[in-house]
């Protein structure tokens, strides 16, 4: 269904500026990046910004396929695309919540203008949710990450990843699960005394 999305988003423009389809097929691939921050460096002039991408087509949009585009309805800070499937399913996939932190430190470099504080995804099929993801994360005031927490659900599947650096405590968590059964979990942590800021970029 993120496939049919992804070619109905290609085939029919919506406003100038960041587009639209490469914008909301890969959201979860840039929150992905945003957590592996250790080590990440720009690879590319132009930055992802997820501000600038959200607001840009923020808004709720239904696909009619008599004039195969979109209509779009105003919304505040919910970027949501409704369309019927080719099973004939009503398909609803929402990305809200969304906050960023852009006082990145300068003596890091990324490949994002600005980092997601929040953000929480979904895609219902007959009010049915088969892809969740909810991303949490904390910045200092020298745009150093002291908290990252994903939780990302497809249908049964479910994937938990958390990050934690302090002065004093540096720990990782992931865990893989299916229904309510751990499949694979690992947890790190290493107590100390820590330069935060030198442990990321080494």
């Amino acid at each position: 269904m993120l496939i049919e999305l992804a070619q109905l988003l290609d085939n029919a423009d919506l406003e100038p500026g960041i587009y639209a389809a490469d914008f909301n097929r890969s959201i979860i691939d840039k929150l992905e990046i945003a957590r592996v921050l250790p080590g990440l460096k720009s690879t590319s002039d132009e930055k992802f910004s997820f501000k600038e991408g959200f607001e840009a087509y923020v808004g709720i949009y239904t696909y009619n396929s008599e004039t195969e585009s979109w209509d779009k309805e105003e919304a505040s800070n919910e970027l949501t695309f409704k369309f019927t499937s080719k099973e004939g399913k009503a398909v609803v996939t929402t990305l809200d919540n969304v906050s960023t932190f852009s006082g990145v430190h300068p003596g890091l470099e990324y490949e994002l203008a600005d980092f997601p504080t929040s953000a929480r995804y979904s895609l219902k099929a007959d009010n049915k949710e088969l892809i969740s993801m909810n991303f949490v994360s904390v910045f200092d005031s020298k745009g150093i990450p002291s908290k990252i927490e994903e939780v990302l659900k497809v249908e049964d599947f479910e994937y938990v990843y958390k990050f934690a650096l302090t002065s004093s405590v540096y720990s990782i968590e992931q865990m893989y699960k299916y229904q309510d059964e751990t499949l694979l979990s690992y947890q790190f942590e290493n107590k100390g005394s820590f330069d935060t800021e030198e442990l990321l970029t080494g």
